[in-house]
């Protein structure tokens, strides 16, 4: 899942689909009977950030 971070306008821009995909894997979660760890919205970019931002930065044109 591709998420943009707009420095310009300081905003995190989600896709369309993000709300459902966290609330897909929070289904997948309750049905596994994995106790107190559902996802939260917010939660889930800063995690997903704290770890990118350690690796190096990459253009488009690298991948």
């Amino acid at each position: 899942m591709r998420i943009i971070l707009d420095v310009d306008n300081k905003q995190i821009i989600v896709p369309d689909t993000y709300y459902g995909a966290v609330d897909k894997m929070n289904k997948a979660l309750e049905a596994a009977k994995v106790e107190d760890k559902k996802i939260d919205y917010v939660q889930y970019i800063a995690d997903a950030w704290d770890e990118a931002i350690k690796k190096p930065l990459k253009r488009k044109s690298d991948k």
